[in-house]
């Protein structure tokens, strides 16, 4: 989910949202909300193309979370 709401961040009711419609999934989402449409957009394509390439790993899956938390957050 590319967050392109506002230029400079996420929006914060899309946030919500998604921790509470994507709670149980964080594992294969991909999310981003940075100060550019084209960081946003290169941040959540490339994370969507490794999840893709290796999404039967569960270290992938597992880091993937890690990953997508610190970004909501």
């Amino acid at each position: 989910m590319a967050d392109v709401r506002f230029s400079n961040g996420g929006d914060i009711y899309f946030n919500d949202w998604i921790i509470e419609k994507a709670r149980n999934k964080f594992g294969l989402l991909t999310y981003a909300g940075w100060n550019t449409a084209g960081n946003t957009l290169g941040n959540v394509i490339s994370n969507g193309i490794i999840l893709s390439v290796y999404k039967n790993k569960v270290e992938t899956i597992n880091s993937n979370k890690i990953y997508t938390y610190y970004r909501l957050i």
